[in-house]
């Protein structure tokens, strides 16, 4: 393999099974403990019923961690150095920490916000002075500004999404709308915003100055939101 100056060469040689068997180890094996978890449960006859009634989290985290495991196993055999591999584990962590972090916290928000009453409040207060066509336009342009000041796509969905399930529901906007605007806002502040990973990681990857790259990548990026924010208010109107 040839590596180019101010390249590190790989400790490992790239394969597509490297990247293939953790995706099947974590995808199959969340499939058996949601059902395994699940099964033992009054009621729980079926698999379907199996995987509706399981404990989620904990499936996924048994799941998670037998994968570490495997793919450990599957890589040391390829000589990746166990030093190496478990300083890269910890560094791969860091960088979702942010992340994880706001997820943490809005979790209990969104909690705390429904025992406190926030349907109610949408529904006497905004859900009735909010014509339906805007409601999914409206969520796009939050969630996009949401996701441009914080960084992550996924901790402003996990913020604005319970209150844009309640707002469709009480305006009478399409529901699957309104969660595609929620995701599509969090997609664009994804790829736009200066603090995300993934405009750090684009600019990595392309061994460009990062202000430079948000320069010249943005203006592409702000065309695609202007175009989506007009098709979710067609949706919206032919709703």
């Amino acid at each position: 393999m040839k590596v180019k100056i101010g390249e590190t060469e790989p400790l490992i040689k790239p394969r597509g099974i490297n990247l293939i068997l953790p995706l099947v180890s974590i995808i199959s094996l969340s499939v058996f403990f949601f059902w395994f978890f699940g099964k033992d449960k009054p009621g729980n006859n079926t698999f379907i019923e199996a995987m509706s009634n399981t404990d989620p989290n904990r499936a996924m985290l048994v799941a998670l961690f037998i994968t570490i495991a495997i793919s450990a196993v599957f890589y040391f055999f390829q000589k990746y150095n166990l030093k190496e591999m478990t300083s890269d584990i910890i560094s791969g962590g860091n960088e979702i920490m942010t992340t994880l972090v706001i997820l943490t916290i809005a979790w209990p928000l969104a909690s705390v916000s429904q025992a406190l009453g926030l349907n109610d409040f949408i529904h006497q207060n905004l859900g009735t002075s909010m014509p339906a066509w805007s409601v999914a336009v409206s969520l796009f342009i939050l969630s996009s500004a949401v996701t441009y000041f914080i960084g992550s796509g996924w901790g402003a969905a996990s913020l604005i999404m319970p209150i844009a399930i309640s707002l469709a529901v009480v305006s009478g906007a399409s529901i699957p709308l309104c969660v595609a605007a929620v995701i599509t806002g969090g997609t664009f502040g994804d790829v736009t915003s200066p603090v995300a990973g993934m405009t750090n990681m684009s600019s990595n990857i392309a061994h460009a100055d990062h202000a430079k790259y948000l320069k010249y990548a943005n203006p592409y990026n702000f065309i695609a939101a202007g175009i989506a924010a007009v098709l979710f208010l067609i949706a919206g109107i032919i709703k």
